[in-house]
């Protein structure tokens, strides 16, 4: 799954941890929070993998869900990632 979003956005995996505020790395980094909330990952545990606040993640699968609703590519990409 994390590799399908490195590659969808074009991005490493250290850009997707780090700080960056990119838009393209902050998407794909909401898109890795969402995906992992998916797999029964709380706020807290998602917050502690990438050095975040709860409350940021929480913000961040908030706004993914509004892209993935507003941009078809985009919700094309997380249903073939929730088909695998």
């Amino acid at each position: 799954m994390i590799t399908d979003i490195l590659s969808f956005y074009n991005i490493t995996d250290f850009e997707l941890h780090g700080r960056s505020r990119r838009p393209q790395v902050v998407e794909a980094r909401q898109m890795s929070w969402l995906m992992l909330q998916q797999a029964g990952y709380t706020l807290e545990q998602i917050g502690a993998i990438y050095n975040r606040d709860r409350s940021t993640v929480h913000s961040g699968i908030k706004h993914i869900k509004g892209i993935i609703e507003t941009d078809k590519k985009t919700r094309e990409f997380y249903n073939r990632l929730n088909k695998q």
